[in-house]
């Protein structure tokens, strides 16, 4: 089959046209009076920014640079801008695939929501309070960790910087340029966990399992955990969650001939 030949020419139109498209419709919902355009606009506006970034960089996307995820695992995607009730933004999603190849470029999810009071939809999956329990315990735990690690370190740090600079050998020089590197690193990761905490007070009422918002992802999307040291690594569903996922599955997807 012969290879299609694309006209530049076209390509500029219609990149024309659709910058044109976009920005009057960023224009109309910035200049409106309604606070949800307002919203839908930056939301808008910032996931295009995160969506060239995914498409500058895809190419030299590795998943095995990434952790090696299970059935089970909780981890935390963005799904970016979509259209009418589908699920966008960042979310909790439980990772779906019975072996997902660490070599794999997509990955199976569920999205999670937390509970809002109301009844669940009868086709979502009520979870109770078991992600905010796992959650919290993951939390505490590298929080903790963190912090006692900082608490080890700055000792050292202030007892290098009594030694007088002219005594300063080239390990000491190193240690002290390694010792502020990890500090740098821990106090990044106390920020990361102080914003997570946030979203896991929402979880307090419970959490629900989306199962009709099922998709397939790329690996791209993946905001945590892309290591075994990040926040959520390790955290899964138990197998009685998952059978009950299973069951719900079932019930909507799967029948009889």
């Amino acid at each position: 089959m012969a290879k299609e030949i694309i006209d530049r020419e076209i390509v500029i139109q219609n990149k024309k046209k659709a910058i044109r498209k976009l920005n009057s419709l960023l224009e109309n919902f910035i200049n409106s009076n309604d606070e949800e355009k307002l919203k839908k606009a930056n939301l808008l506006s910032y996931w295009l920014q995160t969506f060239s970034c995914y498409i500058e960089t895809e190419k030299a996307f590795s998943p095995k640079k990434l952790m090696a995820y299970k059935r089970g695992d909780i981890i935390r995607v963005n799904l970016g801008f979509r259209v009418g009730a589908e699920l966008g933004g960042l979310h909790y999603a439980v990772v779906l695939d019975k072996e997902n190849r660490h070599s794999a470029d997509t990955i199976t999810i569920i999205p999670l929501s937390s509970f809002k009071g109301k009844k669940p939809y009868e086709r979502d999956l009520f979870l109770g309070s078991e992600l905010y329990n796992l959650v919290v315990a993951q939390y505490t735990k590298q929080y903790n960790s963190v912090k006692s690690r900082l608490l080890e370190i700055m000792p050292v740090i202030d007892a290098l910087k009594q030694i007088p600079e002219e005594k300063h050998t080239p390990e000491i020089v190193d240690l002290i340029i390694d010792l502020n590197n990890q500090v740098t690193e821990l106090r990044k990761s106390v920020d990361s966990l102080e914003r997570d905490k946030h979203e896991i007070e929402r979880m307090k009422e419970g959490s629900i399992v989306k199962i009709e918002q099922i998709t397939t992802i790329s690996k791209m999307r993946i905001y945590t955990p892309k290591k075994s040291s990040d926040f959520l690594s390790g955290v899964r569903f138990s197998q009685k969650t998952m059978s009950r996922i299973n069951t719900k599955l079932k019930e909507i997807y799967i029948f009889d001939e």
